[in-house]
């Protein structure tokens, strides 16, 4: 749910190239079912405002020996043009409502503040649907590495948070991106990659990175269903073979809720919400 704390994170590195990227922008959230799993998603990455040195919540999850690092960014390190920006499900025993919040923490929540993700871990929210992970794939050394694929291993099912929920929505537009569909009610979850907005689904993935040429990749998972315990593996192959990183939350399952049936708000900034009826049965803009 929330970036984890740092750990061995690499110094020195320059930052990733600006590449050609995989994804779908500007669609409706909320249209969850069957082949509309893909239209809901709105994405993004746009390398050119990624500030690795300033963030304190970046991981390496990495195991020492593999020739590939992989570094999960924060929710706020990309910009973005996804129509609903990550947002926490708050169950309802916990707290009430937005109005049991503080308007500092209502604006920390909305503009996705590092501290945000500290408030959600002390109410036991979850991140609702779908969940954004961000991560950079880098070799360690100026030796090609191809990263071949993600996998994805849904690890418990439980009934979706009962809750509320502020949504901050930015509106509807189109970037560049590179992309990883998951949909977690699927009987085996399967990954699909989307080179821009125009192009059909990739076959597959193979992104070649150095010591200084990285890659940036966004993991869009959703649930329309249940609430979902879920870790990811980055495959690689390498001069001297191949195998796989773990991805997960510092050593915890991601964890991730439908919003369809909990009290839905919209976020209009400055700490400030309005009740969204309409998305209490799934958000859905543009």
């Amino acid at each position: 749910m929330s970036d984890p704390s740092p750990a061995a994170t690499p110094r020195g590195d320059p930052p990733p190239k600006r590449r050609g990227l995989l994804a779908t922008r500007g669609q409706k959230i909320g249209a969850i079912v069957g082949a509309a799993f893909l239209a809901t998603i709105g994405g993004i990455i746009a390398t050119s405002v990624v500030d690795l040195g300033k963030s304190t919540t970046k991981k390496v999850l990495s195991d020492p020996s593999a020739p590939l690092t992989v570094r999960r960014l924060p929710r706020d390190s990309l910009l973005d043009t996804r129509v609903v920006l990550p947002y926490y499900v708050v169950p309802r025993d916990t707290l009430s409502g937005p109005d049991a919040v503080s308007t500092s923490d209502l604006r920390s929540i909305g503009d996705n503040t590092p501290e945000s993700a500290d408030w959600a871990r002390a109410h036991r929210a979850v991140d609702g649907s779908p969940q954004i992970v961000n991560l950079e794939l880098r070799a360690k050394t100026d030796e090609p590495v191809t990263v071949t694929g993600i996998n994805v291993a849904v690890l418990n099912k439980a009934p979706r948070v009962d809750g509320w929920f502020v949504a901050p929505v930015t509106g509807c537009g189109v970037e560049t991106v590179r992309l990883a569909l998951v949909d977690l009610d699927a009987a085996i979850p399967r990954v699909a990659y989307y080179e821009n907005d125009a192009s059909p689904e990739a076959r597959h993935l193979a992104l070649s990175v150095t010591r200084t040429d990285a890659e940036l990749v966004q993991i869009v998972a959703r649930t329309s269903k249940r609430q979902v315990e879920w870790q990811a593996e980055v495959l690689y192959s390498a001069p001297d073979g191949d195998g796989s990183v773990l991805v997960d939350d510092g050593g915890e399952p991601f964890r991730v809720s439908t919003e369809i049936g909990s009290r839905a708000y919209r976020y209009e900034g400055q700490g400030k919400v309005r009740r969204e009826p309409s998305w209490d049965h799934g958000i859905t803009v543009c």
